[in-house]
Protein backbone atom coordinates (compact mmCIF):
# COMPACT_ATOMS: atom_id res chain seq x y z
CA UNK A 1 0.00 0.00 0.00
CA UNK A 2 1.71 3.68 -1.05
CA UNK A 3 0.49 6.74 1.23
CA UNK A 4 -0.55 8.21 -2.50
CA UNK A 5 -3.49 6.09 -2.04
CA UNK A 6 -4.05 7.44 1.57
CA UNK A 7 -4.06 11.33 -0.09
CA UNK A 8 -5.50 10.55 -2.33
CA UNK A 9 -8.92 8.97 0.11
CA UNK A 10 -8.54 11.56 2.33
CA UNK A 11 -8.40 14.92 0.03
CA UNK A 12 -12.43 14.88 -0.55
CA UNK A 13 -13.36 14.85 3.36
CA UNK A 14 -10.93 17.81 3.69
CA UNK A 15 -12.86 19.65 0.91
CA UNK A 16 -16.32 19.08 2.30
CA UNK A 17 -15.13 19.60 6.07
CA UNK A 18 -17.87 21.35 8.20
CA UNK A 19 -16.00 24.54 9.98
CA UNK A 20 -16.64 23.21 13.71
CA UNK A 21 -14.39 19.77 12.69
CA UNK A 22 -11.63 22.18 11.16
CA UNK A 23 -11.32 24.01 14.38
CA UNK A 24 -10.07 20.20 15.18
CA UNK A 25 -8.37 19.66 12.47
CA UNK A 26 -10.34 16.95 11.85
CA UNK A 27 -10.77 14.78 8.37
CA UNK A 28 -14.66 13.95 8.55
CA UNK A 29 -15.38 10.87 6.97
CA UNK A 30 -19.18 11.75 6.87
CA UNK A 31 -21.46 14.60 7.86
CA UNK A 32 -22.51 14.45 11.82
CA UNK A 33 -25.25 12.29 12.64
CA UNK A 34 -26.71 10.00 15.33
CA UNK A 35 -25.68 6.47 14.77
CA UNK A 36 -28.51 4.47 13.18
CA UNK A 37 -31.62 3.55 15.77
CA UNK A 38 -32.95 -0.40 15.52
CA UNK A 39 -36.26 -1.00 14.85
CA UNK A 40 -38.68 -1.53 17.28
CA UNK A 41 -39.08 -4.91 17.90
CA UNK A 42 -35.96 -6.16 15.95
CA UNK A 43 -32.76 -7.89 17.54
CA UNK A 44 -30.11 -5.70 18.22
CA UNK A 45 -27.46 -4.80 16.18
CA UNK A 46 -23.73 -4.73 17.32
CA UNK A 47 -20.82 -3.40 15.83
CA UNK A 48 -17.27 -4.13 16.20
CA UNK A 49 -14.55 -2.03 16.76
CA UNK A 50 -10.90 -2.50 16.45
CA UNK A 51 -8.08 -0.28 17.77
CA UNK A 52 -4.93 -0.79 17.04
CA UNK A 53 -1.84 0.62 18.23
CA UNK A 54 1.36 1.30 16.12
CA UNK A 55 4.37 -0.51 15.75
CA UNK A 56 7.60 0.75 17.92
CA UNK A 57 8.83 4.05 16.39
CA UNK A 58 12.88 5.58 17.11
CA UNK A 59 11.15 7.98 19.60
CA UNK A 60 9.71 5.07 21.63
CA UNK A 61 12.72 3.13 21.73
CA UNK A 62 14.68 6.65 22.93
CA UNK A 63 12.07 7.96 25.05
CA UNK A 64 11.15 10.74 22.45
CA UNK A 65 7.66 12.41 23.28
CA UNK A 66 6.07 12.11 19.52
CA UNK A 67 2.52 13.73 20.03
CA UNK A 68 0.96 14.64 16.94
CA UNK A 69 4.51 15.18 15.53
CA UNK A 70 5.48 13.08 12.33
CA UNK A 71 9.26 12.62 12.56
CA UNK A 72 9.72 9.04 13.81
CA UNK A 73 9.78 6.04 12.17
CA UNK A 74 9.04 2.29 12.79
CA UNK A 75 12.35 0.50 14.07
CA UNK A 76 12.70 -2.69 12.67
CA UNK A 77 11.09 -4.20 16.50
CA UNK A 78 8.40 -2.11 15.06
CA UNK A 79 7.99 -3.80 11.99
CA UNK A 80 8.81 -6.58 13.20
CA UNK A 81 6.06 -6.34 15.72
CA UNK A 82 3.20 -5.44 12.78
CA UNK A 83 4.40 -8.77 10.67
CA UNK A 84 3.77 -10.58 13.83
CA UNK A 85 0.03 -8.93 14.27
CA UNK A 86 -0.63 -9.75 10.26
CA UNK A 87 0.33 -13.48 11.02
CA UNK A 88 -1.47 -14.11 14.21
CA UNK A 89 -4.40 -16.21 14.29
CA UNK A 90 -6.31 -13.46 16.03
CA UNK A 91 -6.19 -11.35 12.88
CA UNK A 92 -6.59 -13.92 10.22
CA UNK A 93 -10.17 -14.60 12.26
CA UNK A 94 -11.01 -10.38 11.71
CA UNK A 95 -9.09 -9.46 8.60
CA UNK A 96 -11.90 -11.09 6.49
CA UNK A 97 -14.84 -9.45 8.10
CA UNK A 98 -13.29 -6.17 7.76
CA UNK A 99 -16.39 -3.73 6.01
CA UNK A 100 -14.55 -0.58 7.05
CA UNK A 101 -10.61 0.94 7.93
CA UNK A 102 -9.52 4.34 9.15
CA UNK A 103 -5.80 5.17 10.20
CA UNK A 104 -4.28 8.27 11.45
CA UNK A 105 -2.27 10.07 9.13
CA UNK A 106 1.00 9.83 11.28
CA UNK A 107 3.57 8.04 9.20
CA UNK A 108 4.18 5.27 11.94
CA UNK A 109 0.29 4.39 11.84
CA UNK A 110 0.33 4.22 7.93
CA UNK A 111 3.50 2.41 7.77
CA UNK A 112 2.39 -0.31 10.45
CA UNK A 113 -1.16 -0.63 8.49
CA UNK A 114 0.33 -1.36 5.42
CA UNK A 115 2.50 -3.83 6.80
CA UNK A 116 -0.36 -5.68 8.74
CA UNK A 117 -2.18 -5.29 5.50
CA UNK A 118 -0.01 -6.50 3.45
CA UNK A 119 0.23 -3.98 0.99
CA UNK A 120 -3.19 -4.27 0.12
CA UNK A 121 -6.63 -3.26 0.78
CA UNK A 122 -8.87 -5.36 3.65
CA UNK A 123 -9.98 -8.88 2.21
CA UNK A 124 -13.26 -7.27 2.45
CA UNK A 125 -12.37 -4.74 -0.11
CA UNK A 126 -12.30 -1.80 2.44
CA UNK A 127 -9.61 0.93 1.87
CA UNK A 128 -8.03 2.60 4.57
CA UNK A 129 -9.37 5.97 4.43
CA UNK A 130 -7.18 8.82 6.67
CA UNK A 131 -8.53 10.84 9.20
CA UNK A 132 -6.71 13.55 10.40
CA UNK A 133 -8.59 13.28 14.24
CA UNK A 134 -6.97 9.84 15.09
CA UNK A 135 -3.62 11.77 15.16
CA UNK A 136 -1.84 11.25 18.29
CA UNK A 137 -2.32 13.72 21.52
CA UNK A 138 -1.12 16.91 20.84
CA UNK A 139 1.64 17.96 23.27
CA UNK A 140 2.68 20.77 21.51
CA UNK A 141 6.25 22.60 23.11
CA UNK A 142 6.96 19.12 24.64
CA UNK A 143 7.36 16.98 21.15
CA UNK A 144 10.50 15.53 20.18
CA UNK A 145 11.93 15.96 23.48
CA UNK A 146 12.67 13.52 26.14
CA UNK A 147 10.65 12.38 29.36
CA UNK A 148 13.33 13.17 31.43
CA UNK A 149 13.92 16.60 30.09
CA UNK A 150 10.28 17.39 30.23
CA UNK A 151 10.35 16.26 34.29
CA UNK A 152 13.30 18.53 34.98
CA UNK A 153 11.83 21.67 33.30
CA UNK A 154 8.13 20.98 34.27
CA UNK A 155 7.82 19.20 36.87
CA UNK A 156 3.89 19.50 38.38
CA UNK A 157 2.53 19.23 34.72
CA UNK A 158 4.69 15.70 33.89
CA UNK A 159 3.35 14.33 37.50
CA UNK A 160 0.01 15.20 35.96
CA UNK A 161 0.55 13.66 32.94
CA UNK A 162 1.74 10.53 34.02
CA UNK A 163 -1.27 10.73 36.63
CA UNK A 164 -3.71 11.42 34.04
CA UNK A 165 -4.45 14.55 35.80
CA UNK A 166 -6.55 16.38 32.86
CA UNK A 167 -6.62 19.90 34.39
CA UNK A 168 -3.05 19.98 35.70
CA UNK A 169 -1.68 18.65 32.92
CA UNK A 170 -0.80 22.78 31.32
CA UNK A 171 1.18 22.48 28.11
CA UNK A 172 2.33 26.24 26.90
CA UNK A 173 2.76 26.72 23.49
CA UNK A 174 4.40 29.79 21.74
CA UNK A 175 2.95 30.81 18.63
CA UNK A 176 4.25 32.16 15.69
CA UNK A 177 3.74 36.20 17.31
CA UNK A 178 5.72 35.03 20.31
CA UNK A 179 2.36 34.85 21.99
CA UNK A 180 2.32 31.97 24.53
CA UNK A 181 -0.95 29.77 25.26
CA UNK A 182 -2.02 27.54 28.04
CA UNK A 183 -3.36 23.84 26.46
CA UNK A 184 -4.94 20.98 28.39
CA UNK A 185 -3.76 17.94 26.10
CA UNK A 186 -5.67 15.10 28.11
CA UNK A 187 -8.86 17.49 28.35
CA UNK A 188 -8.87 18.07 24.20
CA UNK A 189 -7.44 14.42 23.73
CA UNK A 190 -10.81 13.03 25.49
CA UNK A 191 -12.66 15.69 23.59
CA UNK A 192 -11.87 14.93 20.27
CA UNK A 193 -12.46 11.31 21.41
CA UNK A 194 -15.73 11.76 21.40
CA UNK A 195 -16.04 13.51 17.97
CA UNK A 196 -14.69 10.85 16.59
CA UNK A 197 -17.05 7.79 18.08
CA UNK A 198 -19.75 10.38 16.79
CA UNK A 199 -18.61 10.54 13.19
CA UNK A 200 -17.49 6.71 13.00
CA UNK A 201 -20.49 5.53 14.63
CA UNK A 202 -22.61 8.10 12.53
CA UNK A 203 -21.69 6.96 9.01
CA UNK A 204 -21.55 3.31 9.47
CA UNK A 205 -23.43 1.35 7.06
CA UNK A 206 -26.76 -0.25 7.15
CA UNK A 207 -25.60 -4.10 6.63
CA UNK A 208 -28.42 -6.57 5.97
CA UNK A 209 -28.84 -9.99 5.01
CA UNK A 210 -32.17 -10.93 3.84
CA UNK A 211 -34.12 -9.66 6.30
CA UNK A 212 -32.10 -9.36 9.11
CA UNK A 213 -29.57 -6.54 9.38
CA UNK A 214 -25.92 -8.08 10.23
CA UNK A 215 -23.35 -5.56 12.40
CA UNK A 216 -20.32 -3.98 11.05
CA UNK A 217 -16.29 -4.28 12.08
CA UNK A 218 -14.10 -1.46 11.91
CA UNK A 219 -10.47 -1.36 12.30
CA UNK A 220 -9.31 2.18 13.94
CA UNK A 221 -5.45 2.28 13.38
CA UNK A 222 -4.02 4.83 15.40
CA UNK A 223 -1.69 5.75 18.66
CA UNK A 224 -1.44 4.35 22.42
CA UNK A 225 -3.10 7.86 23.81
CA UNK A 226 -5.36 8.44 21.65
CA UNK A 227 -6.48 4.76 21.92
CA UNK A 228 -7.13 5.17 25.62
CA UNK A 229 -9.34 7.95 25.06
CA UNK A 230 -11.21 6.02 22.62
CA UNK A 231 -11.45 3.03 24.78
CA UNK A 232 -12.52 5.62 27.61
CA UNK A 233 -15.05 7.14 25.95
CA UNK A 234 -16.85 4.59 24.44
CA UNK A 235 -16.74 2.56 28.42
CA UNK A 236 -18.41 5.79 29.50
CA UNK A 237 -15.80 7.17 31.27
CA UNK A 238 -15.30 11.01 30.73
CA UNK A 239 -12.80 11.37 33.14
CA UNK A 240 -8.98 10.84 31.91
CA UNK A 241 -7.80 10.25 35.50
CA UNK A 242 -9.99 7.70 36.05
CA UNK A 243 -9.14 5.33 32.84
CA UNK A 244 -5.89 7.03 31.06
CA UNK A 245 -3.19 5.25 33.42
CA UNK A 246 -5.58 2.39 34.55
CA UNK A 247 -4.29 0.20 31.17
CA UNK A 248 -1.06 -0.01 29.23
CA UNK A 249 -1.36 0.25 25.45
CA UNK A 250 1.65 -1.78 24.06
CA UNK A 251 3.09 -0.64 20.48
CA UNK A 252 0.63 -2.83 17.96
CA UNK A 253 -1.80 -4.31 20.55
CA UNK A 254 -5.39 -4.48 19.42
CA UNK A 255 -8.46 -4.09 21.76
CA UNK A 256 -11.68 -5.17 20.74
CA UNK A 257 -14.74 -3.45 21.41
CA UNK A 258 -18.58 -4.09 20.71
CA UNK A 259 -21.09 -1.64 20.71
CA UNK A 260 -25.25 -1.88 20.00
CA UNK A 261 -26.52 0.77 17.72
CA UNK A 262 -28.72 3.58 19.12
CA UNK A 263 -26.55 2.90 22.80
CA UNK A 264 -24.17 5.62 24.09
CA UNK A 265 -22.25 3.64 25.48
CA UNK A 266 -20.64 0.15 24.30
CA UNK A 267 -21.43 -3.12 25.17
CA UNK A 268 -18.51 -4.78 25.96
CA UNK A 269 -14.43 -4.48 25.51
CA UNK A 270 -11.80 -6.67 25.67
CA UNK A 271 -7.98 -7.13 24.86
CA UNK A 272 -7.78 -9.50 21.42
CA UNK A 273 -4.26 -8.69 20.70
CA UNK A 274 -1.56 -9.74 22.05
CA UNK A 275 -2.73 -13.24 22.84
CA UNK A 276 -0.60 -13.53 25.99
CA UNK A 277 -2.36 -10.55 28.04
CA UNK A 278 -1.67 -6.83 27.83
CA UNK A 279 -1.10 -5.52 31.51
CA UNK A 280 -4.02 -4.12 33.11
CA UNK A 281 -6.42 -5.75 30.59
CA UNK A 282 -6.86 -9.01 30.33
CA UNK A 283 -7.72 -11.11 26.77
CA UNK A 284 -10.96 -11.71 28.00
CA UNK A 285 -14.74 -9.64 28.28
CA UNK A 286 -15.25 -6.47 30.28
CA UNK A 287 -18.97 -5.46 30.43
CA UNK A 288 -19.36 -1.48 30.62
Amino acid sequence: MNRSNFAHRSRPFLLSAPLFFLLYRLTPIAPLSTPPKKSVGAPPVRDRYLIHRHGETDANAAGILQGSSDFSRLTVRGRRQASDLASSPAWNSLAPRLDRIFVSPLTRSRDTLAIVLGGTAGPAGAEPMVVGSLREIDLYQWEGRSSAEIAAEDPEAFAAWKAGDAEGMVVRRVDGDGVAHRHYPLRELWERAELNWKVIRGSVPDVAVGDVREGTTTLISCHGSLGKALLGTAAGVYEPAKFFRKFVFPNCCVVEIEWERGQDVATRWRALYPENDIKGFGNFWHSV
